[in-house]
């Protein structure tokens, strides 16, 4: 039976895996991914709920309670990219056109999810003028295109080409980044 090891695959990468603290599976990464090119100016991050809230006291006491802090947001975003790159890394060197097409997902995520980052550092800046938090993002950011520019150097097939940009534009996707 052809199936089962399909079926396998996608329970291990959609449910099986999910849920264990770490980020195991593809599926996970690109959700982060997208979530965190997804958080709005003013938004704290709760990473084990996935979830952004507006900076309250009440936010601020939940966040708290569950030890959800800077350090945290940052590791999060950190393992996050990180995950991302060892993804795209070996998706490379397979000649399946599933892990190409897998890693412009992920490429699309990473040109997208500085915009986040760098909402969450005007977040924490304005709070609490923290620039050391701010510098580490800045830092993160800046690798993120580095690599990203690295990997376009080798491989621009994987990079959105100006008919994708042009298409963004017309449904209100286009963000403008520093690595295309």
């Amino acid at each position: 039976m052809n199936a089962f090891p399909v079926i396998k695959m996608l329970y291990s990468n959609l449910i099986g895996a999910s849920k264990k603290g770490t980020m195991e599976t593809t599926h996970e990464v690109i959700t982060r991914l997208k979530f965190i090119g997804l958080i709005r100016p003013g938004e704290k991050v709760d990473t084990r709920t996935l979830t952004a809230a507006p900076s309250t006291k009440m936010n601020s006491i939940w966040r708290w309670w569950n030890q959800e802090d800077r350090s945290v947001t940052l590791d999060f975003f950190t393992s996050t990219v990180n995950r991302s790159f060892e993804i795209i890394q070996l998706s490379l060197c397979s000649e399946k056109a599933s892990d190409k097409k897998l890693c412009k997902i992920i490429i699309e995520d990473l040109i997208k999810c500085p915009i986040g980052m760098i909402h969450i550092q005007e977040t924490y800046m304005k709070l609490y003028n923290d620039r050391i938090f701010w510098c580490d993002v800045q830092t993160l950011i800046q690798c993120v295109e580095l690599k990203l520019r690295e990997i376009r150097d080798s491989n621009p097939d994987l990079f959105p080409s100006e008919d994708d940009r042009i298409e963004d534009d017309r449904r209100g996707e286009n963000i403008q980044t520093n690595i295309i």
